[in-house]
């Protein structure tokens, strides 16, 4: 309202201001027009009178924009004035999103760790208390062997006057095994096997006479059956904190269920089971420095002997004997590095080795040959196929004679 009446008033000095100029310069001319407007009645008023009427436009002007620049600056101090506010007591940080993110990387780290370690074995880790799972696994192995027999003398070292033979002893074995674990306490865990095995093992032999190659014989054996079922435990003595690694320990019983070589009646025939109860007892150290896991395990089994009636051939002839049959015990340890990639793949490397003991025969002595040392580099990964079951694979390279040169193993665990 106030910048219109500025607006008129200014409009009507204008106006006053043309007038006066316009009498100044000509009094004699007439107006324009006949009107009774504002213009008509500026005429009739003497010049004293419109001056003054001048003046107090102007003043009434000055007057009406001061109280415009008033208004502006009661405007601006109205945007810059900060209204206050009464204090609000502060909102407390939400707690439970922080909680939720530690929850969540715990977990994350806490799934990686498990399936690194079960990329290497799966009882490192312990189910928790009324959890289970099914692993139905497969196993293939393959061992090549040679052994020469000469019969005669040598002259040369090349030249070779007698009989030679070569044996050549190729043995493939395919086993399957269904494995059940379940969580009867928070660190107790209970654990059966059963296998089930097929072999095949093909000797060839190569005969040479006075340096003269004969042809060569090819003969074989293949059988199967179910191996011997295993029935475990495992509990967890330490958990992981500090420099103290997790520390399981495991005791595994084995029944002579399979077929063993005192069941065998033929030459087609071939034994699936040791034919003696066995128990292993073992430990196994799992230490994680992420991103790697360090897994140590160390063990002795321990084979039960069993009576037998056996035919003993001297130089004075064959008599009948009553004696125990006691198979060597074995001690095993291994390494390995395990790497989680992330929470659905871990890669592992490793290595194993066993050593049995010779067996033994009350009264007859150490039966020669009976003795191994078996030894093997592993490689492997685990992948997370879905979140309640882990596709595993190892590969395994025989590093010693009596190692098969070629072991390869597929699991499938399933949680429940």
């Amino acid at each position: 309202m106030t910048q219109f009446r500025l607006c008129i008033l200014s409009m009507l000095a204008l106006l006053l201001m043309t007038s006066v100029c316009l009498g100044a310069t000509d009094s004699n001319v007439a107006p324009a027009t006949a009107s009774t407007g504002l213009v008509g009645d500026l005429d009739n008023l003497g010049k004293a009178e419109i001056l003054k009427l001048i003046q107090n436009l102007a003043d009434e002007l000055k007057q009406t924009r001061s109280e415009l620049d008033q208004l502006k600056a009661a405007r601006q101090e109205e945007k810059l004035k900060v209204i206050p506010v009464p204090p609000v007591a502060p909102t407390p940080a939400p707690t439970e999103t922080p909680k939720e993110q530690t929850e969540a990387e715990k977990d994350r780290e806490r799934v990686e760790r498990e399936r690194a370690i079960q990329s290497v074995q799966r009882s490192g880790v312990l189910l928790p208390q009324g959890k289970f799972d099914v692993e139905p696994s497969f196993t293939y192995s393959h061992t090549s062997r040679n052994f020469i027999n000469v019969d005669g003398f040598s002259i040369l070292p090349v030249l070779i006057i007698g009989n030679i033979q070569a044996l050549r002893v190729e043995r493939d074995v395919f086993q399957t095994q269904l494995a059940l674990r379940y969580g009867i306490l928070p660190n107790l865990q209970v654990d059966a096997s059963v296998p089930w095995q097929s072999e095949t093992d093909r000797y060839v032999t190569q005969s040479y006479q006075n340096n003269v190659q004969l042809a060569p014989k090819e003969s074989g054996r293949h059988d199967q059956g179910i191996g011997d079922p295993q029935l475990g435990l495992s509990y967890q003595l330490l958990h992981e904190h500090g420099w103290v690694p997790d520390l399981i320990v495991q005791s595994t019983g084995r029944a002579p269920i399979g077929k063993s070589q005192f069941d065998i009646h033929s030459n087609s025939q071939l034994a699936q089971g040791a034919g003696v109860w066995g128990v292993r007892n073992g430990i196994t150290a799992i230490k994680t420095m992420d991103p790697i896991v360090l897994i140590f395990n160390t063990g002795y089994t321990y084979n039960f002997g069993r009576d037998l009636t056996a035919q003993r051939i001297t130089s004075t002839g064959t008599n009948v004997i009553t004696t125990t049959y006691q198979p060597g015990g074995s001690i095993d340890n291994g390494v390995a590095v395990a790497i989680a990639m992330n929470p659905s793949f871990a890669i592992n490397l490793g290595v194993l080795e066993r050593y049995t003991f010779s067996t033994e025969l009350t009264g007859v002595g150490t039966v020669q040959g009976s003795s191994l040392n078996e030894a093997q580099f592993r490689f492997g990964f685990a992948w997370a196929v879905t979140r309640n079951s882990v596709f595993n694979f190892t590969a395994a390279m025989g590093l010693t004679e009596d190692s098969p040169g070629l072991t390869i193993t597929i699991a499938y665990p399933i949680k429940f």
